[in-house]
């Protein structure tokens, strides 16, 4: 999947992030589908990063990463995503 454009979310505290994803796929097929998916891929960023604080990222983003995942593949119908890994972060 080409990468998403930075967001910038307002957090739970108030404070801005601006952070950019890679997600892998198992196929061809499966980057395809997330791609046509691009608008459900967006609300859930949205909706996970939205109840985070400052905190949450500086304390490291794996759990973040794993959530997207395991969200983004239940709206998956074929392949799946095998990764999500931040590739920038910026906090404001």
């Amino acid at each position: 999947m080409k990468h998403p454009k930075l967001r910038l979310i307002i957090l739970e505290d108030g404070s801005f992030v601006r952070i950019q994803f890679q997600v892998v796929t198992d196929s061809k097929q499966a980057k395809k589908e997330i791609e046509k998916r691009e608008f459900q891929v967006k609300n859930i960023l949205i909706k996970e990063i939205a109840t985070m604080k400052e905190e949450d990222f500086k304390s490291g983003l794996g759990n973040l990463e794993k959530a997207l995942q395991t969200k983004l593949n239940d709206v998956m119908a074929e392949g799946k995503v095998v990764g999500v890994y931040t590739i920038n972060k910026i906090l404001q």
